[in-house]
């Protein structure tokens, strides 16, 4: 095993972990009040934030990062049928029953599995 792109990408994830929980602090704040109460910029994990957060407590864009990890280490099987039916079938239409928060379409999950197939076959084309 390549122990040193094994540790960028331990460090890419641990990074990102770190980031988010960095910005949890400030999320929503104003510029001004990012530099009065930082102004040496978020340098430390700390508790609070808007969220009241421990700190290096993960958030949402952790957890969407995380399952996004798991399922590129498990694959496609690992996730539960009835999960892949509501993601692939998701279309968020404004004025249809039970949608709160409609979103444009180039934002529907419908096609993940074919931007996916995209995605490897790009990759390898650039791996030769």
């Amino acid at each position: 095993m390549d122990v040193d792109l094994v540790s960028r990408a331990q460090g890419c994830f641990l990074g990102q972990l770190a980031g988010d929980s960095l910005g949890s602090l400030v999320e929503f704040q104003t510029p001004d009040r990012i530099r009065r109460d930082y102004p040496g910029g978020v340098r430390r994990l700390a508790d609070g934030g808007t969220w009241g957060t421990i700190a290096g407590q993960p958030t949402d864009t952790n957890a969407a990062i995380t399952g996004a990890l798991l399922g590129a280490v498990y694959g496609r099987n690992a996730i539960p049928d009835q999960w892949l039916q509501r993601l692939l079938n998701c279309r968020p239409l404004a004025g249809e029953p039970h949608v709160r928060r409609p979103r444009p379409e180039c934002f529907w999950p419908i096609d993940a599995l074919q931007l996916a197939e995209r995605l490897v076959s790009q990759t390898k084309g650039n791996a030769s």
